[in-house]
């Protein structure tokens, strides 16, 4: 789907995609399907004709008296011949009632005698689209499919299961060659391979499933997620839906809920990971991970986000996940910031990492990686103030190799545009008026002046929409500037049977093993405060303003402070400067005891 533009409204409901077609619940179609039985005709916002359908109303059952089962009561009596056509009303409906005819005994002389019996057959379903309401008792409306003899009103009415007055199904999903659908304290398959049918008169194994779930509160089913059982999350727990064995095809026949957890959900989608799953629990603010757990032959649930449990807050609104290059979780929570999950489960690596901008982040896409890319394509939309003035914007991640700069081109700034071209030096970001931004030229950073502490940048875009660089390039990045730090946990050293976290101690030296890092695209830190720049001399050569591919020095003086407990190191970049640390190695000192 491509984003043509981006409204203020948002639509929370659910939905699941097969191909070309696209189901989703809690939505209101503006049309009214009326579906009928017999003469009958019932109330239906959506689909209907192949149901599902509630059970008959008891109450709309005429209550009648019958004899004793296996005994006669006369009805009527004929002492002459009877014109054809005669009619008799029973008054019955829905009843199974057998009639004889006979003749008394002593009252037969001779001729012939001719019976018919005639009867209007109440078991043809039809469907009508209803017009207008003129009275609680009648309507008009456009026959869709005959409804049978229109002189035999019946009382049997199949209530449509879903309605504008009952409620929508609140989940969707498709699932072992089935449409699901779940809410108002039912699960609902659809017929065997037919997605828009719940005909009840299929028979067999591929007919259609209704159950009840009848635990814990039900009627809002917040997703389902199909992985090797289909999991359904609902308000206080999340259960699995399965046949008896595990390879076992459901059926109407061998069909089982089972309560896996009771975490509880919030209304927001569940997502998948292979055979795995993971949604966000009813506090919105702690992630569980479902798993399949042999020890009880069933999915299992684990807190991914019990050794950070304060990293979602205030909330989660939004999920998707993204799996190339690497496997990375976005979360954006209701701050407008996002948290990103890195998996890699065969180095066993679980990081989060805290992504703000210049803007609220409202919403996320990813989809797959175009021809030619590694990356999958991420898009955020961002809520911006620019030139006064409250805008969203579809802003598409760049792909990892467009970021190293070792091109001409380096995309390390929020919401950039990019040129290239015959040299120019006037580049157009209409999108940006007013905003100081980073520009990238040429295979350098030419707009940061880092001569000056704190670092500035030389560019801002003016009314016009445009900026005016000091000299003409072919190939142009022109951004938003954003900052990225990091903070070590609280440092110790092992020393023996002495563990010094808790000691005095002291950071004298640090070495770091970097790629793809502009000689002063990083900085560090004994407190968050105080920054110091990378050497500018190395072995005795200035190391210039040229990215390098590659940083294994040796250790350089690292301005600590005091011996204290608490010692951390502090790593901060900017963009457009590219910088990539993959290894950090602090000398500590500690304190005799």
């Amino acid at each position: 789907m491509v984003a043509r533009h981006v409204s203020t409204t948002r639509w929370t409901g659910k939905c699941h995609q097969y191909g070309r077609h696209q189901f989703d619940g809690k939505r209101n179609h503006g049309r009214y399907l009326f579906d009928c039985v017999a003469s009958d005709f019932l109330y239906a916002e959506r689909g209907g004709r192949r149901g599902p359908y509630r059970h008959p109303f008891p109450d709309n059952f005429r209550s009648s008296t019958f004899g004793v089962p296996g005994s006669w009561i006369n009805v009527t009596d004929y002492t002459s011949n009877v014109a054809n056509g005669t009619a008799y009303q029973d008054g019955f409906d829905n009843q199974i009632v057998f009639y004889r005819f006979g003749i008394n005994h002593g009252n037969y002389s001779s001729g012939n005698i001719g019976i018919q019996l005639v009867f209007a057959n109440g078991s043809i379903t039809g469907f009508v689209i209803i017009k207008d309401l003129i009275s609680s008792t009648v309507a008009g409306a456009t026959v869709v499919k005959a409804l049978g003899a229109q002189d035999r009103p019946t009382t049997l009415w199949n209530s449509p299961q879903w309605n504008g007055r009952d409620g929508w199904p609140t989940a969707v999903s498709l699932f072992d060659g089935r449409l699901w659908w779940a809410g108002q304290n039912g699960v609902f398959g659809s017929v065997s391979d037919a997605f828009n049918s719940f005909d009840s008169t299929t028979v067999g194994d591929s007919g259609p499933i209704q159950r009840t779930i009848g635990s814990g509160p039900v009627d809002v089913v917040n997703w389902l997620l199909p992985l090797q059982r289909l999991i359904l999350g609902a308000q206080g727990s999340e259960h699995s839906v399965r046949a008896t064995a595990l390879d076992d095809v459901i059926t109407p026949t061998n069909f089982n809920i089972k309560p896996i957890g009771s975490q509880g959900s919030t209304a927001i989608p569940a997502i998948k990971i292979d055979q795995q799953g993971l949604f966000v629990n009813r506090t919105g603010m702690r992630v569980y991970q479902l798993e399949f757990g042999f020890q009880f032959y069933d999915y299992t649930e684990s807190d991914i986000t019990a050794l950070c449990p304060r990293i979602l807050k205030p909330g989660v609104v939004r999920i998707a996940v993204q799996r190339q290059p690497d496997t990375r979780v976005h979360f954006v929570r209701s701050d407008g910031t996002v948290v990103m999950c890195i998996f890699d489960k065969l180095e066993q690596v679980q990081a989060f990492v805290t992504i703000v901008t210049s803007g609220t982040v409202e919403d996320v896409v990813v989809l797959p990686a175009q021809s030619g890319n590694v990356d999958d394509q991420i898009y955020y939309v961002v809520n911006r103030t620019i030139n006064g003035a409250t805008v969203r914007y579809l802003e598409k991640w760049a792909q990892e190799t467009e970021c190293f700069g070792d091109q001409p081109l380096c995309k390390l700034a929020d919401s950039h545009v990019v040129y290239s071209g015959a040299p120019t030096s006037t580049i157009t970001a209409a999108h940006l008026i007013g905003q100081q931004v980073v520009v990238w030229a040429d295979g350098a950073d030419v707009g940061t002046n880092d001569s000056v502490l704190p670092w500035t940048q030389r560019y801002t875009v003016d009314a016009n929409g445009h900026v005016a660089l000091a000299q003409a390039a072919s190939n142009v990045v022109v951004g938003l500037p954003y900052t990225a730090q990091f903070e070590s946990a609280k440092l110790g050293l092992s020393a023996g049977n002495n563990s010094p976290l808790n000691r005095l101690k002291s950071i004298s030296r640090l070495g770091l093993v970097a790629a793809n890092i502009h000689p002063k695209g990083l900085q560090y830190s004994e407190d968050g405060v105080h920054w110091n720049d990378m050497p500018s001399i190395e072995r005795g050569t200035a190391v210039g303003t040229a990215v390098r591919s590659s940083y294994d020095e040796t250790l350089f003086e690292f301005p600590g402070v005091d011996y204290n407990a608490d010692q951390r190191v502090w790593l901060q970049s900017f963009a457009p400067r590219p910088c990539t640390v993959m290894a950090l190695t602090p000398v500590i000192s500690v304190s005799t005891p």
